[in-house]
């Protein structure tokens, strides 16, 4: 079959239920195909409860809009003994900016720090784990090649967005200070989401997924931006 002399200018119907891409003007001011993308709010290594509306232009997004669910990444913080919320949290964050890099064998590595903070294990065993993975990660010049520049953020940046300070620098900084405070008890990262859009735009959305997982969130806030309902 000659598929050149085939019309699908009437074709109104997504093959596999995906969107159909539709007509848009990119920066050169040529038409563009668009396609709509919804990330979350169910997704490996992403915010649990965080849709993200995504418009690509090619593989980049263009425009980008954050809705909340209800209660997402809302954490019980036990009272007594119980092993540390918030470090445990982070050394989840640390599998998944690990494992969306494309480094499964240290993402496993945080895991089991996870499990056994989770299952209060033994302060020094811990700690040895933490020292291994930390200078397995630091040594690896190509996990700092794939992370160096994404998203470089300042503490100017960071004032005029409200951010906390621990975001400053790229991706790969990002990465470093998650596995420098992984056995502290240091507060996690509380972001409005209306800042998610500005962060990720101009970026495919493979490396969105790098910077969202880079900002070690704890708690997101809705802020201005409406909520959706949780069943809906």
């Amino acid at each position: 079959m000659d598929h050149g002399d085939m019309d699908h200018g009437d074709m109104d119907m997504s093959p596999g239920g995906i969107p159909l891409a539709e007509g848009g003007e990119d920066r050169d001011g040529l038409e563009m195909d668009v396609l709509n993308v919804r990330l979350g709010p169910v997704l490996a290594h992403w915010p649990g409860g965080l849709v993200l509306r995504c418009a690509l232009q090619g593989d980049v997004i263009t425009e980008a809009e954050a809705v909340l669910l209800d209660n997402a990444l809302h954490v019980e913080v036990p009272h007594g003994g119980a092993p540390s919320v918030v470090t445990a949290r982070r050394a989840d964050n640390l599998v998944d900016l690990l494992a969306l890099s494309g480094w499964d064998d240290a993402a496993a590595q945080a895991r089991l720090i996870r499990d056994q903070l989770l299952e209060d294990g033994e302060e020094a065993a811990v700690s040895v784990a933490v020292a291994r993975l930390v200078r397995r990660v630091r040594r690896s010049r190509v996990l700092r090649w794939s992370l160096r520049g994404i998203r470089p953020l300042t503490e100017a940046d960071l004032r005029r967005r409200g951010l906390p300070a621990s975001l400053v620098g790229d991706t790969y900084d990002r990465l470093l200070w998650m596995l420098d405070s992984v056995e502290t008890a240091v507060d996690g990262t509380s972001v409005a989401v209306h800042h998610l859009p500005e962060l990720i735009a101009g970026l495919d959305l493979a490396t969105a997924r790098l910077v969202v997982a880079s900002l070690d969130l704890h708690e997101l806030r809705s802020d201005r931006i409406q909520r959706e309902a949780s069943h809906g």
